[in-house]
């Protein structure tokens, strides 16, 4: 006896790519989308983006046949935002390269009897994306509708990609270096103004070398604060080769002044140096444009110079004669110039209730300057130079007067001072 057997086998289709299709009860779907999904990547918002073209194809039995399309709003993942319709557009064959906005209904084409698969358009989706809509992933669905056909579905996905931009007015600075060393602000009110959809940000700082390199003027020179830091810290500078801004504490849109300040001390040599200020942002998905703030900086040629004391008293108590003062004076001189003088003179001229004793009779005697004796002040001398100070801390200035016999006795008063001039180079 034979047995007959029937058996059936059931056949696994493992499909990849992206085809959507609508089914039909011959097993034959009479609109196909391919790709049937579309990912548009928005990396730097605001702009408009494209999807990749959508090729829309039909089969058909029927002899009279028309599409339109519908989208619905692309909603964020987590359902909390949403890019409405009027910034959903489509672009087809038929539109001339213009942007018809998915807020109607939009017709694709038209036809009867196929023989296959006919292409009858091709799509591309586009979406206008403002600077602070919300990073993320957004959806929607693109429905293709057919009374005679039926619907085909095409899931739209945008990805918004983190943004933060930055500007900053005005992007140069001046400084102005007019006394002695110290902190000096730029003369320019700096305003930063940052605008996006993330918080997720935080601005880096870099100083180029400052040219030329011979003022002693470095990047560590440099300091800047921002208002609500001045506010906080009760004006602590923050050094600009820091971290001073973080997204977490200002959020995704807002504006602050800048203060910036240069620091010298007595080797900053007097000229005019630049330098570049650069800002960067190290944590957003797509890093903002760096922006850079230019520094010009004038220093002019400063110099102080101190007497140690301030009185001198010379005791005449004998015949006429040459008579020293006490106590010796030490001279305490600071410059950010390599080349001075220092002159003495008689700024008010001795004198009692019953005379005066001309300048020509007072001696200044400098261990500054080795190698010379007592000089009349008569000649304004010099008393201390860049070129010939010998360095040593004992060094002193010390006072003369010679008396004669037509000296009337009293206390006589005058005074004496000592300039810096400060000498071409």
């Amino acid at each position: 006896m034979r047995k007959l057997v029937v058996s059936q086998m059931l056949s696994l289709i493992l499909m990849f790519g992206f085809c959507t299709t609508v089914e039909s009860g011959a097993n034959q779907s009479p609109i196909s989308l391919n790709p049937g999904i579309v990912l548009i990547e928005a990396p730097s918002p605001p702009n408009v983006f494209s999807s990749p073209p959508v090729q829309v194809s039909v089969l058909s039995e029927q002899s009279d046949w028309s599409i339109t399309c519908l989208a619905e709003p692309l909603v964020h993942e987590l359902g909390d935002y949403v890019i409405p319709l009027d910034r959903i557009f489509i672009q087809h064959n038929y539109s001339g390269g213009e942007d018809i906005p998915m807020n109607t209904s939009v017709f694709l084409g038209n036809g009867g009897v196929t023989s296959g698969y006919e292409i009858i358009n091709n799509v591309t989706i586009r979406v206008h994306v403002l600077e602070m809509d919300k990073a993320g992933t957004y959806h929607s669905l693109l429905r293709l509708k057919s009374d005679e056909l039926g619907e085909a579905v095409l899931p739209v996905d945008v990805h918004v990609h983190e943004s933060i931009n930055f500007e900053v007015t005005p992007n140069i600075i001046h400084f102005n270096v007019s006394g002695p060393p110290g902190s000096y602000p730029c003369k320019e009110q700096v305003m930063l103004n940052f605008h996006g959809n993330t918080a997720n940000w935080q601005l880096h700082t870099d100083v180029d070398p400052v040219i030329p390199q011979s003022g002693n003027i470095t990047p560590q020179s440099f300091f800047v604060e921002t208002g609500d830091s001045r506010d906080r810290s009760s004006g602590n500078d923050l050094s600009v080769t820091q971290t001073f801004l973080d997204g977490g504490s200002f959020g995704s849109q807002g504006s602050m002044n800048l203060y910036f300040a240069l620091k010298t001390r007595w080797n900053t040599v007097p000229g005019t140096y630049t330098t570049r200020i650069h800002f960067s942002n190290q944590y957003a998905e797509q890093t903002a444009e760096p922006f850079t703030v230019a520094a010009v900086i004038q220093v002019q040629s400063y110099s102080t110079v101190e007497l140690g004391e301030s009185d001198v008293t010379i005791d005449v108590t004998g015949a006429p004669g040459e008579y020293t003062g006490t106590p010796d004076v030490r001279l305490n001189i600071q410059s950010n110039t390599t080349n001075w003088e220092v002159i003495a003179e008689i700024l008010e001229d001795f004198e009692s209730i019953h005379s005066k004793i001309p300048e020509d009779r007072f001696y200044i005697y400098s261990s500054y300057i080795p190698g010379k004796g007592f000089q009349p002040l008569s000649d304004k001398p010099v008393v201390a130079a860049s070129t010939q100070m010998n360095g040593d801390e004992d060094n002193y200035l010390r006072f003369k007067v010679k008396t004669t016999i037509h000296d009337i006795a009293g206390i006589y008063k005058g005074k004496i001072r000592c300039i810096l001039i400060t000498l071409p180079d």
